[in-house]
């Protein structure tokens, strides 16, 4: 898959399996550079990469974001990798059945996070985060809507 912003960066993941090779126990991100041919390792995860769950791009290509979850699958972090800085932010989730559970904003300014009973709307760029308390239950998704 590559980001709309760097189209010369081909990234690729892999799973890493445990010992009986049963299971997977983490996840591996690289980039390869079409121009330079060099191959990178981008991100290594300590949770399972989701099957189900590829890898995005914010709507400016500028972060990559992947989704990790656990073996028991009561825990998951959200990945944001900075393409151009390689400066990655991981914020935990318990709540890991919500699908897929974040969305951007369109500015790709903001990410917001389903959890249970809140979202949390960060800013990557600036480190900002607000809390959002909903009285609904089992929220299990949450985009952003352009008036």
């Amino acid at each position: 898959k590559t980001s709309p912003k760097y189209p010369n960066l081909l990234l690729v993941a892999a799973a890493v399996l445990d010992e009986q090779q049963w299971f997977d126990d983490g996840g591996l991100i690289f980039s390869y550079d079409l121009h330079e041919q060099r191959l990178r390792l981008l991100l290594h995860l300590p949770y399972n990469l989701r099957r189900n769950d590829e890898f995005s791009f914010s709507p400016d290509g500028e972060w990559l974001t992947v989704r990790s979850t656990d073996r028991s699958n009561t825990m998951a972090q959200l990945h944001l990798h900075h393409l151009a800085t390689d400066h990655t932010i991981v914020l935990n989730t318990t709540y890991p059945t919500a699908y897929p559970g974040y969305d951007w904003s369109t500015d790709s300014q903001w990410v917001v996070l389903a959890e249970e009973g809140y979202l949390l709307l960060y800013a990557p760029a600036f480190g900002y985060q607000r809390l959002v308390i909903y009285e609904y239950p089992h929220c299990n998704f949450a985009t952003w809507i352009n008036k």
